[in-house]
């Protein structure tokens, strides 16, 4: 919701914290899953090279 109301600080620091607290409790998908969301919203902010970075980290397993 916070994105969707033009939050995008607030969102990026949500999906930060959820992406150390998954790579914390050690679940494998879910940390993959934020950095996923991230893309997204870098991608709709014209973050291109961002945009691209984050799921490629997320393949290769570097979260």
């Amino acid at each position: 919701m916070a994105f969707d109301n033009g939050e995008y600080d607030l969102t990026e620091s949500c999906f930060a914290l959820g992406l150390k607290l998954a790579a914390r409790a050690g679940d494998a998908p879910c940390p993959g899953t934020s950095l996923r969301a991230l893309a997204h919203q870098a991608l709709d902010l014209g973050l291109s090279p961002k945009a691209v970075e984050l799921p490629t980290a997320s393949v290769a397993g570097r979260r």
